[in-house]
């Protein structure tokens, strides 16, 4: 069964220092091209948008996607983690803003 997160959890779970530090690695990964990072989706609404953003970073073993809505009444969004090893869902962080995490 997957870890399904909120965002304050994950607040409480990491640093913004930890947070860096991670990005600062995967950056690092990615610059090794360890890391497929295809450019995000995008579907077109009436009065918004529609985004899938799918990564995998091969040196870690695993694949997530980050999905968000884009619309006047709030950018609510969703990513999951999958473990590449284990072929399953590992987590889901769920979000009511974009730039909260």
């Amino acid at each position: 069964m997957p870890l399904y997160v909120t965002e304050a959890q994950v607040a409480k779970l990491l640093t913004p220092a930890e947070a860096f530090a991670a990005v600062e690695a995967s950056l690092g990964r990615l610059a090794r091209g360890v890391i497929d990072n295809p450019a995000r989706v995008r579907a077109e609404l009436p009065d918004g948008l529609f985004a899938v953003m799918p990564c995998v970073d091969h040196e870690l073993g695993y694949a997530g996607l980050k999905s968000f809505l884009w619309l006047p009444g709030g950018t609510p969004f969703l990513v999951v983690l999958f473990s590449l090893e284990q072929a399953r869902v590992e987590a889901i962080v769920e979000a009511d803003y974009l730039g909260q995490l």
